[in-house]
């Protein structure tokens, strides 16, 4: 029997791709595919669980209010250090092909200049996404598989440029402990367990995860 509960996770990040062919000097503009539908593997401690995190790229399942006003472009997730972090904005958008594409256009200021002009000549190339998550479907794909949880209501809010990105082969990266959403996930078996506990280290246990996958990606 199909069950529905709402969890706190972390806030996620994914990885993004940058086409440097589509940089317009003159208009300091970039093309980056900001989202697809490929799967993100994932544990969650409070299900207890391996899934696939896919973000649903049908236009009624992305929120996005975020993108028609213009979401910052910033150095490396720096969203605290107020105006200094921000490089730029992405300027338009279109969901296509099943993949979320933005132009992004950067500032033409002395303080972004060095940073567009790596980001120009191909030094920095990573670009990751972060994005709020309110809703999960759960869909079991058969006994002893992992379960997918697609994202039905999702919206990105911000695309920073990052010496290191996101990986996709160890799932993603979580922001600060304090930056955690709550997300309703629809599809979960009614025995299924979860925990309310506020206090579980589920955050250091995650984080643990990731450096463990990390490492072993690099080393392979």
């Amino acid at each position: 029997m199909a069950d529905k509960r709402t969890i706190e996770i972390q806030a996620p990040f994914v990885r993004a791709t940058m086409n440097p062919d589509s940089f317009n000097e003159e208009e300091r503009t970039v093309e980056v595919v900001i989202a697809t539908e490929e799967p993100v593997r994932r544990f969650s401690w409070r299900q207890n669980e391996e899934y696939d995190e896919v973000l649903s790229l049908d236009p009624e399942h992305v929120d996005v209010s975020r993108m028609e006003a213009g979401v910052p472009v910033y150095d490396n997730h720096w969203t605290y250090g107020g105006c200094e972090g921000v490089l730029g904005r992405v300027e338009s958008y279109e969901i296509k092909n099943k993949q979320l594409i933005g132009v992004i256009r950067f500032a033409d200021t002395p303080d972004v200049e060095n940073t567009y002009q790596k980001i120009r000549q191909g030094i920095v190339t990573g670009v990751s996404v972060g994005y709020d998550i309110k809703r999960f479907n759960r869909e079991d794909q058969g006994e002893d598989e992992i379960p997918i949880y697609r994202a039905t209501n999702w919206m990105p809010y911000e695309v920073s440029f990052a010496p290191i990105q996101a990986d996709i082969k160890s799932g993603v990266r979580s922001q600060e402990k304090e930056k955690t959403l709550k997300v309703e996930i629809e599809g979960l078996r009614s025995e299924e367990p979860t925990t309310n506990d506020d206090n579980d280290n589920s955050y250091e246990l995650e984080m643990a995860r990731y450096k463990s996958n990390i490492n072993k990606h690099r080393s392979a």
